[in-house]
């Protein structure tokens, strides 16, 4: 095997890690889960690898403020079925 071949057999290597620990945060493993899988000492190198994992991160973040948005206004609608409010003091 010629020496580029090799640099190129070992980028491929190396992309496909940065696939699996990508997909693996997109499913909901933990960085230190997938650091244990890929036999990362480190956690910082684990999240070197799995980066694709901001935008699962920005549309999770999306879905909890969706959820508490919801909520917030099925509250408004409880509320105003509720007892009357009291008059403002004066």
């Amino acid at each position: 095997m010629k020496l580029a071949e090799a640099v190129a057999e070992l980028k491929h290597m190396d992309d496909l890690r940065h696939s699996f620990a990508s997909r693996a945060l997109a499913l909901g493993e933990s960085l230190s889960m997938i650091g244990k899988l890929l036999g990362h000492n480190k956690i910082d190198t684990t999240a070197r690898y799995a980066h694709l994992a901001r935008d699962s991160t920005k549309a999770s973040s999306a879905r909890v403020a969706d959820s508490i948005g919801a909520d917030i206004l099925d509250e408004g609608e409880r509320d105003d079925t509720a007892a009357p409010a009291r008059p403002a003091r004066t």
